[in-house]
């Protein structure tokens, strides 16, 4: 479950740039990891970032970031 105050925009773009970045390394040097194998992990990654980040979540004390 993701925190409720989740900085969804943050989030979102952290998200692209992850899966894009993953996708870019793969595809120029596909030998030097098993993206089909370790999908799954990434995903795992990326998750607990947004479940643990604190960069990620809105002040609770000002409601902002």
């Amino acid at each position: 479950m993701l925190p409720e105050n989740l900085l969804t925009r943050r989030a979102a773009i952290l998200m692209r740039s992850f899966i894009s970045g993953l996708m870019e390394n793969w595809l120029f040097a596909p030998q030097s990891f098993d993206l089909k194998k370790e999908a799954r992990a990434y995903v795992t990654i990326l998750l607990e970032m947004y479940q643990l980040c604190p960069t990620l979540r809105a002040s609770t004390v000002t409601g902002s970031p």
